[in-house]
Parts: structure tokens; sequence; C-alpha cells
């Protein structure tokens, strides 16, 4: 799966999660998840919605605030995911 396309997915689904349509096409890769929005609870269901796009399992020990603290570092770690997978 291309970088881009993952980055794209985590920005629907951010901004579906935050009620916040245009965060689809101005989130910030480097940008914190909490300063848009993303709470404890916003936060478990982006991790659902990624492990059911991509049929993936996070590990306990991966469910750590810094793998899923930025856009980038979300798609860095699924994408690391992802390439294990294949």
């Amino acid at each position: 799966m291309k970088r881009d396309a993952v980055i794209q997915f985590i920005r629907a689904c951010v901004a579906h999660l935050t009620g916040r349509p245009e965060l689809e096409h101005v989130l910030d890769e480097q940008g914190q998840l909490q300063e848009y929005g993303i709470d404890s609870v916003a936060l478990i269901n982006l991790v659902v919605m990624i492990e059911q796009k991509f049929a993936i399992f996070y590990e306990d020990e991966e469910l750590i605030e810094e793998n899923f603290s930025s856009l980038h570092i979300v798609a860095e770690r699924l994408l690391e995911k992802l390439g294990a997978k294949i």
C-alpha cells in the first residue's frame, strides 16, 4: 500500500471522528492528534478503523501514546505492520 493512500485514509478517519470534515484536507502530518480533537475514546475508534480497513491487529504493547501521537507516526507504524504482514 502506498504511503499517500495510508495518509489520506487516516486523515479521513480523523476528520470523521472529530466531526471536522476540513481536516481531511488540512491535517498536518507532524501535528499532534490531540490538538485536532482526538481524545482517548476517538483514539480507540481510530485504532479499530485502521484494524478493520487493513485487516491487522495491534498488540497491547503497541497501544501506547507515542505510536498514535501524530498522523506521520500513525502512518509509519501502520506501514511497518503492513510490510511485516506481506
